[in-house]
């Protein structure tokens, strides 16, 4: 071992080291250790440290990180040649590394932190600021309330407007409108002789008209065997089909035309099944007869054959075109004076609890 006093670095000599290498060795430590001093001086020149006495006084001037072994050459070029080929690190890679980025380097402000305090691991590893997404401009609840109040009742006014007018218009010239089609729909109900003989007459159009249903048309009068053949078309293979023209031409029949809303519908409900026995009770046949030979009313089963009926037993200046009073009040659409102040009623007398 050998222990140099200056610099204090303990160096491991090699024995048996011939005159050749180390002739080469130290070829190769005095070329380093100039290329070392030139990069040193050039790194100093640019970041203002350039001084006569940081050679002589290490000690008052600050080292850079990696040049204690440019130091040592200075002093001992054969320790740091040996420094340089026992080192695991290519050395002068490392130096001219240092000095590239050291002349890279603009001069440093007073404001600026200073190099030593810069930690580049965290510069390089650190992420990239996310721009967070800009959030909507809250609307003032003065502004918000404001809007709401200024939004319209009736955003499609005109246009009901419209609607109104022309309603009116109709209105005028057939007194049976409606605001709505679907409540001028009609459905053909007819009382069979059975039903005239026994007095039923009145209490089934009753039900029609407490349902809320409207009477357009309606005979009293005694079917010949030709309109009831053509009636009863569908049913001419039937076993029964001449009992049935028989029975029907017996005796009066008052045929009827029904408006109201679902009318084919709920007129088929009311009147209940073709076989009494199998009618539940409150409908028509359920209630008022016991035999399906006898039971007393028929009605359209679907809208097409409604119209066809309608239009075998009534000619079209006989269907009547009239408004019930009682329209209004059966459906909400159809009330006529809606922006009209109705008085309101005024009771005979309140009750209220004595203290």
């Amino acid at each position: 071992m050998l222990f140099s006093p200056n610099p204090p670095y303990i160096v491991a000599m090699v024995q048996g080291e011939n005159s050749g290498s180390r002739r080469r060795n130290k070829r190769r430590g005095k070329g380093r250790s100039q290329a070392s001093q030139q990069q040193q001086a050039s790194g100093r020149a640019v970041n203002g440290h350039e001084s006569g006495s940081s050679s002589s006084s290490p000690a008052t001037a600050k080292p850079r990180p990696g040049t204690a072994l440019a130091s040592t050459s200075n002093r001992s070029p054969f320790l740091s040649n040996l420094l340089l080929d026992l080192s695991p690190y290519n050395m002068s890679r490392l130096l001219d590394a240092e000095a590239m980025f050291y002349s890279i380097q603009p001069t440093a402000d007073k404001n600026e932190v200073s190099e030593e305090d810069v930690d580049l691991v965290a510069i390089v590893e650190a992420p990239a600021p996310v721009k967070q997404a800009s959030k909507a401009k809250a609307v003032p609840k003065k502004e918000a309330a404001s809007k709401a109040v200024e939004a319209p009742v009736f955003p499609n006014k005109a246009e009901c407007n419209d609607a109104e007018a022309k309603f009116q218009a109709e209105l005028s010239k057939n007194p049976g409108a409606f605001r709505n089609q679907a409540y001028a729909e009609r459905t053909f109900i007819m009382l069979k002789p059975d039903a005239v003989q026994r007095g039923l007459v009145g209490e089934i159009m009753e039900r029609f008209e407490s349902r809320g249903f409207k009477l357009v048309a309606c005979k009293f009068m005694a079917a010949s065997k030709e309109l009831l053949k053509t009636h009863y078309a569908d049913l001419s293979k039937k076993g029964f089909f001449p009992e049935l023209i028989r029975y029907m031409s017996s005796g009066p029949v008052v045929p009827m035309v029904w408006e109201g809303l679902h009318a084919v519908k709920q007129g088929r409900t009311m009147l209940g099944a073709t076989n009494p026995k199998d009618s539940d009770p409150g409908t028509i046949r359920g209630d008022l007869c016991v035999d399906v030979g006898r039971n007393v009313i028929h009605g359209s089963d679907s809208l097409e054959s409604a119209a066809k009926e309608i239009s075998l037993w009534f000619k079209p200046e006989e269907l009547s075109k009239w408004r019930s009073a009682q329209v209004e009040w059966c459906y909400e659409e159809e009330e006529l004076n809606k922006e009209a102040q109705t008085v309101a009623p005024v009771p005979s007398h309140t009750v209220g609890l004595e203290l």
